[in-house]
This record gives C-alpha cells, sequence and structure tokens, in this order.
C-alpha cells in the first residue's frame, strides 16, 4: 500500500470513529432533557454561597434526588415537603453565538419551587454533567438569572447566594463518622477515585481520572495520565470532635504552601472529605498558629477533595 493510501486509511479511520463518538451522545431532545439521568440518585454535597449546606441542615447530606425526564426533585425534608424541585428544558443558543459557539446540550432552563428556591416560579439557567466516575454535577442559579452565556466559563459552582451545585452519587451515601486518629491511619492509606474536586467552590478542576494515592505519611494528586500534580507529607492530629484533623504540607507546582491544617472525614470506610486550605492567613503569621478550616466547605480559601476507594469499584 502507497504512503498516500496510507494516509487516506487513517483518515476515513479518524473520521469514523469521531462519527461514531458523536452518535454514542446524540443531542438531547425536547421533553427528554434529563432523561440520560433518570432515577435514584444520593446527595454527596449541596454547595451554595460557599457553605456545605449539610453543615446547616445535617439531613441534606446523602439525601434523596428523584430524576425524571424533564423535571429533578430533591427531598423530602424533615417537614415532608422537597427542598427543590425543578422543571427543565433546553436552554436556546444566544443570537449572538449562533454561529460562533455550539450550545453546550446540558444548558437548561429551568423554574424551580421548594424550601431552598426563595423565588419560586422564575425561569433561571441550569446546566448538568457526568464524569467518568458516574457522579452528577447539576448547577443551577435559583435566585439570579446573570448567568453570561450559556457556554460561560464559570462552570459547575456554588459560590453565590443565588447558585446551588449539587453533587450526586447512585450510590447510598454513609454518615459522616467521628475521628479516629489510630483507625483512620490504618484505613486512609490506599488509591483513591477524585470523584469531586473544589476549589473557591467550584468544581470545574475534577479532571477526567484524577486519583488522589495516601501511603503512610504522604498524599500524591495525580492527574488522568499519570503525572503528579500536588504532593506532601501529612499527619493526623488528635481529634477534637468531628470531622478530624490532620495537617498537610502541600507544595503545586514547585510552590508550597507550608503547613496547612486540614479536616478529614471518612463516611463508610470507603469515602473520604479532605478540606486543606491554601490561604486565609497573614502573611507574617507563623505556620505553627494557622488554624483549621471550621467546615467540611470549599470557599475563597479553602479547597475539597470528595475521594471513593478505588478498590471500591
Amino acid at each position: 500500500m502507497t504512503k498516500t493510501l496510507w494516509i487516506i486509511t487513517l483518515f476515513l479511520v479518524f473520521v469514523f470513529a469521531d462519527l461514531a463518538s458523536a452518535q454514542s451522545l446524540p443531542p438531547l431532545k425536547s421533553g427528554e432533557e434529563l432523561k440520560p439521568l433518570e432515577g435514584k440518585w444520593h446527595v454527596l454535597l449541596a454547595q451554595r454561597n460557599h457553605k456545605n449546606l449539610a453543615e446547616r441542615e445535617p439531613t441534606m447530606h446523602g439525601s434523596k434526588v428523584t430524576i425524571g425526564a424533564k423535571e429533578l426533585e430533591w427531598g423530602p425534608n424533615p417537614d415532608g415537603k422537597p427542598w427543590l424541585v425543578a422543571e427543565c428544558k433546553l436552554a436556546p443558543l444566544p443570537e449572538a453565538d449562533a454561529k460562533k459557539t455550539p450550545r453546550d446540550p446540558n444548558e437548561l432552563l429551568c423554574v424551580t419551587t421548594g424550601s431552598e428556591s426563595p423565588n419560586d416560579g422564575v425561569e433561571r439557567f441550569a446546566r448538568w454533567k457526568q464524569t467518568d466516575y458516574g457522579v452528577v454535577f447539576f448547577c443551577i442559579h435559583i435566585a439570579d438569572q446573570n448567568w453570561p452565556t450559556p457556554n460561560h466559563k464559570n462552570g459547575y459552582h456554588g459560590w453565590g447566594a443565588g447558585t446551588m451545585l449539587l453533587v450526586l452519587t447512585r450510590d447510598a451515601v454513609p454518615l459522616h463518622q467521628p475521628a479516629d486518629p489510630a483507625k483512620d491511619a490504618k484505613r486512609m492509606p490506599d488509591k483513591w477515585q477524585l470523584l469531586t474536586e473544589l476549589d473557591d467552590s467550584q468544581a470545574n478542576r475534577t479532571a477526567p481520572g484524577g486519583l488522589v494515592e495516601i501511603n503512610a505519611d504522604r498524599v500524591l494528586k495525580i492527574d488522568g495520565r499519570g503525572k503528579p500534580q500536588m504532593s506532601g507529607p501529612y499527619q493526623l492530629r488528635a481529634a477534637a470532635g468531628q470531622p478530624g484533623r490532620m495537617d498537610i504540607t502541600l507544595s503545586e507546582h514547585g510552590m508550597s504552601f507550608g503547613r496547612c491544617p486540614s479536616l478529614y472525614s471518612f463516611c463508610g470506610d470507603d469515602l473520604l472529605f479532605i478540606v486543606y486550605p491554601e490561604s486565609g492567613w497573614k502573611r507574617d503569621l507563623p505556620e505553627a498558629d494557622r488554624q483549621p478550616p471550621s467546615a467540611l466547605q470549599s470557599d475563597g480559601d479553602r479547597n475539597m477533595w470528595i475521594l471513593r476507594r478505588s478498590s471500591s469499584k
């Protein structure tokens, strides 16, 4: 076969591979906006205004979400009513972007009701995506429709008072367990799937195939290509209640954060939450005087990992 024929053959292989890939992810249809997600889900995290809502209402942790073809219902709450109901339809592509930016097929307009919906019946922007680990990010503007464009770069976040991020899993979510440093030191070392990484309440850093490897005294974050991204030694501290405390000295891209007094919490044996600060203290404050976060949540100074033990899946 000549060189030209080889080139043509390879070209056709890539063309048909792309077509097959595109056909495996057909555009969503009206009335089926949430159809790929139909069924029962559980809340790993509900984040709004830089807050983990389960810190205010513990029953939200692991609570149920039911998704139909075009409706999401979160609840019931302790009063037997839903926290949130979202009736969804496909968002129209803004005319100015019609020829420049293809619309994300998962961009929606939703009308919300429920105890966590401050303005019932008002149409808001929303979007969703499902990760390679099967986790769903559902981001909805429940009180502010000021979303720059459907293809804005802000992605999936819960940093504003009017923006909620639901992180959902098919698996039941065990309760947070009181810290036990002696026990936790034995079950923490392992390879963990990075289900969610929040920086400034934003999940955009959650990369396909991300892993966190923990051994007896070091943490290593690895991207989907197997390349190290962040690492450093850690030490569990005497628990002062729930969640547990740990010191991590992380370095990223050659820059060390120094001692980061952090929080961790096991949910069962195979789900682990870690929150570490990357800023928020005065430059001249001695590292020994840095204080840990007060809650399991991400904000402008603290990042969060939600990890699942790789061997559990």
